[in-house]
């Protein structure tokens, strides 16, 4: 089957294969789009805890030498005080010092850590913001493609269907046109303009559907009416004017007058 021959209007199951086709492609997007997203981030993420595993390490080192070389002033600070004969309080006073000290770099080694570890998750919390970012924007012009491939294949559809339509009323059927939305006084009114155009196949048609009812029959024109009676298998002449013979014709096909004699 050719495109054209399966897009046309009529052919529901094809607009639906196609409208499911272009939703499939729009959610593949997205979620290849959400994969490379969480990878991207899980990758980051990894690499970023190796580096504050790696910066734990090396701050426990730092603290090891730093609690070391504390161990080793305390031992050297007591063999001076002892080698100079100072005991008691002057000792006691430089042990604190000491302590002080150590403390006070402990606590700047510590802060200089978590500054480092901070930074490191301040990196990795951007990242899977600037990863989720790219995600949603690419997920927003899938979502754009897929509406804009909604439309087209809608105003495509639409535009199939007219040409359905129009081919069917050439030959006297209005149900594209039904199909298409149109209201019964538009139908109407296209039926009438083909039916003057074409009043000897028009009325053929109404008669095998047995379409008019007496009052109706007498409400067209002449002409329609004469190709109507004469469809019905009624000897008339087709003149365009309601002479005696056309009612007649009429009378023997409804038992009535018409009322326009």
């Amino acid at each position: 089957m050719t495109y054209k021959e399966a897009a046309r209007g009529n052919d529901i199951g094809y607009w639906e294969e196609l409208e499911k086709h272009y939703k499939s492609v729009y959610e593949r997007q997205v979620e290849e789009n959400n994969a490379s997203a969480a990878a991207s981030t899980e990758k980051t993420l990894r690499e970023i805890g190796e580096k504050i595993n790696a910066i734990n390490r090396e701050y426990r080192e730092k603290n090891r030498e730093l609690y070391r070389g504390y161990r080793d002033a305390q031992i050297h600070m007591d063999e001076k005080m002892a080698a100079a004969g100072y005991t008691g309080g002057l000792s006691e006073s430089g042990h604190i010092a000491l302590r002080s000290g150590y403390e006070k770099s402990v606590g700047e080694l510590e802060s200089r850590k978590s500054g480092d570890v901070a930074a490191l998750r301040a990196r990795g919390a951007q990242a899977e913001s600037d990863y989720r970012a790219a995600a949603d924007k690419a997920n927003a012009a899938a979502g754009e493609n897929y509406r804009n491939q909604l439309v087209s294949a809608a105003k495509l559809r639409r535009s199939e269907m007219q040409k359905d339509a129009a081919t069917l009323a050439a030959a006297g059927d209005f149900s594209g046109y039904t199909r298409l939305g149109y209201s019964e006084e538009e139908i109407g009114k296209m039926r009438e303009a083909w039916e003057m155009k074409n009043p000897k196949v028009a009325m053929g048609l109404a008669a095998a559907g047995k379409r008019y009812n007496s009052a109706q029959v007498a409400a067209l024109t002449p002409l329609l009416a004469q190709h109507y009676l004469a469809a019905l298998g009624y000897r008339v002449k087709i003149s365009g004017v309601w002479d005696s013979a056309t009612e007649r014709a009429y009378r023997s096909a409804f038992g009535r007058g018409s009322g326009r004699m």
